[in-house]
């Protein structure tokens, strides 16, 4: 999720405890102001409606799993290629 405030973007990524800030080097005292400013900002966030929104939302496989109808197969060909190129495969 990302946060803007003007031109000031801070970025979270959740299941991590990550804030992304991007910008220059910060010394302590910066950084803690930086950290301060940047949880008021998550403090008085508005949710609202914005583009992405519009897209579908997420599905439990359980809940549609018997009515699922594979369509097709993925193929990983970077690593059919490795095995190629590392002799695990050989070419004829």
């Amino acid at each position: 999720m990302s946060v803007a405030a003007g031109n000031d973007v801070a970025t979270f990524t959740f299941n991590t405890s990550r804030i992304n800030k991007p910008g220059e080097k910060l010394y302590l005292p910066q950084l803690f102001n930086s950290l301060i400013k940047t949880a008021d900002k998550i403090n008085n966030f508005k949710d609202a409606t914005a583009y992405v929104d519009s897209f579908a939302k997420p599905l439990k496989y359980e809940d549609c799993a018997r009515d699922l109808e594979p369509l097709g197969v993925l193929l990983l060909l970077g690593e059919l290629e490795e095995a190629v190129e590392t002799g695990y495969i050989q070419r004829q």
